[in-house]
């Protein structure tokens, strides 16, 4: 399922908000392979091996991080095969165009609605990514006069995607124990302690839920950590 698309390896993004979303990623998806099976069926042979063969090493790659459960590995495969699978989607795109207008059409509407759809979860990751570049952030010895404000045990957890950044926010933070914010995983629990998650206050989306801060700086902010559902 992952190798065909109808599944993701883990969600870089979330999930897309209701069942008029989920339907049409649905359709897109159909239409992709329909459109990759047109392509293989008007391609010739000898196109079709070398397709098969520069697909291989990435898909079977990625189907052994899923089978085994080992998603590390998938950020090396991915990097390799998301420009091969487009050349490959390229050409059998190509190929399909020769089949009837209408589906051409129905080709084309295919490609359009993927785009569409990709947006949403391509800005997400992009601002993700926008953040953790640099790795070191000035605002940081800021966080001590945050946590000195916790009881000892207090866990703090921050959504932050990249590990270097995710390493100095835990460095700053002193005794208290820093864990990274999942999306789709339910909070730490340490026995009673009391969890809170940093907000950065630059960031507008974060920035509008500092009304419920148990501790403020002019950069960041400590608020009791919602549930996985409050957390989208």
């Amino acid at each position: 399922a992952v190798v065909a698309g109808t599944e993701p390896l883990y969600l870089d993004a979330p999930e897309s908000p209701g069942k008029l979303a989920g339907l049409a990623e649905k359709a897109a998806i159909l239409l992709l392979l329909w459109l990759a099976t047109a392509g293989a069926v008007r391609s010739r042979r000898r196109q079709r091996l070398a397709i098969l063969l520069v697909l291989s090493p990435g898909a079977v790659t990625l189907a052994a991080n899923r089978w085994l459960d080992f998603p590390y590995g998938a950020s090396k495969a991915v990097a390799h095969a998301v420009p091969v699978w487009g050349l490959a989607l390229g050409l059998l795109a190509a190929a399909a165009w020769r089949v009837r207008p209408a589906a051409r059409a129905l080709a084309v509407f295919g490609l359009v609605l993927v785009l569409v759809l990709s947006l949403r979860a391509s800005i997400h990751v992009a601002n993700r990514t926008a953040r953790a570049v640099p790795g070191y952030d000035a605002a940081y010895p800021s966080i001590p006069s945050l946590t000195s404000r916790l009881e000892r045990a207090a866990v703090v957890v921050v959504d932050e995607p990249a590990p270097w950044r995710y390493t100095w926010i835990a460095y700053f933070a002193g005794e208290n124990r820093v864990l990274p914010l999942k999306l789709d995983h339910p909070l730490p629990s340490e026995a009673g302690a009391r969890v809170y998650r940093l907000l950065d206050l630059r960031v507008p989306a974060e920035a509008t839920r500092a009304d419920r801060a148990a501790a403020a700086s002019p950069f960041f902010a400590l608020i009791p950590a919602e549930s996985p559902a409050q957390r989208r």
